[in-house]
């Protein structure tokens, strides 16, 4: 196993602790290992597929009643369908490098846009339905662009929800039923696209993962039991900005 790929396992490894404590965040660490290992397409598979295996767990393996809300959730997913239409087109035409860049640049963006949405809403009541339409649709569709194009969606999903007044478990669960929602449909979408069999990476790269994907649920549970929202929501965006830079940085040189 080569460096670049142990460094990918450790990316996972972090990144899906921090998904799991607070319901979004692991291609910041994920995705920039990944394009700087596969192509471009099979890394926004293996994104897709970690994604799967890791929402999965936070919503049924847990052991407690979620706390999804159920008709945002639906709106954001289907206004993402053409968006990850128009994704899966993006990375099949634009060179790895500028999206290795994009990643980074998103990344940075996303963290930089959470960091002052949050420095203000600490107590956003949750806005009635009526008035929320158009931010589900445009979040939804940006999202579905993201996700089968870089495979980081969660800063617009976050500031989706975010503005909609949602906090803790109610967040947390209705990120982590979106984030399966996209990922199920983009799964499919990126090898038509792609030509089929030249999305999906090798097998060993998926074992290899499993057992970083069930260590850091279990972690990142233990810590979203243990930690208030705003001291793990600081340490994320932080290690996410360092992610960007790093993803930009390996792009560059």
């Amino acid at each position: 196993m080569s460096a670049l790929e142990l460094v990918l396992v450790a990316a996972v490894l972090v990144g899906m602790s921090v998904q799991s404590a607070i319901g979004f965040g692991f291609a910041f660490f994920v995705a920039p290992a990944a394009f700087a290992a596969f192509t471009a397409e099979q890394a926004v598979m293996l994104v897709l597929l970690l994604a799967i295996a890791i929402n999965c767990l936070v919503l049924f393996a847990e052991r407690r009643p979620t706390r999804v809300a159920r008709r945002e959730t639906a709106t954001v997913v289907i206004a993402a369908i053409p968006g990850m239409v128009t994704g899966a087109w993006v990375v099949t035409e634009v060179e790895q490098s500028t999206l290795q860049v994009l990643v980074g640049v998103i990344v940075l963006a996303g963290a930089v846009a959470q960091s002052i949405a949050r420095g203000g809403d600490e107590h956003v009541p949750a806005r009635a339905a009526e008035h929320v339409a158009p931010v589900e649709v445009g979040g939804g569709f940006a999202a579905g662009v993201l996700t089968t194009s870089v495979s980081v969606n969660g800063p617009a999903l976050v500031l989706v929800f975010s503005s909609l007044g949602m906090r803790g478990e109610r967040l947390r669960d209705s990120l982590a039923a979106t984030l399966l929602g996209l990922s199920l449909p983009a799964a499919a979408i990126v090898p038509l696209f792609a030509g089929g069999g030249g999305a999906l990476p090798e097998g060993w790269v998926l074992a290899v993962c499993v057992p970083a994907v069930l260590v850091g649920h279990r972690f990142g549970a233990a810590v979203f039991r243990r930690l208030d929202d705003g001291s793990h929501h600081r340490v994320a965006l932080g290690a996410a900005a360092l992610a960007g830079l790093l993803s930009i940085g390996a792009a560059v040189l």
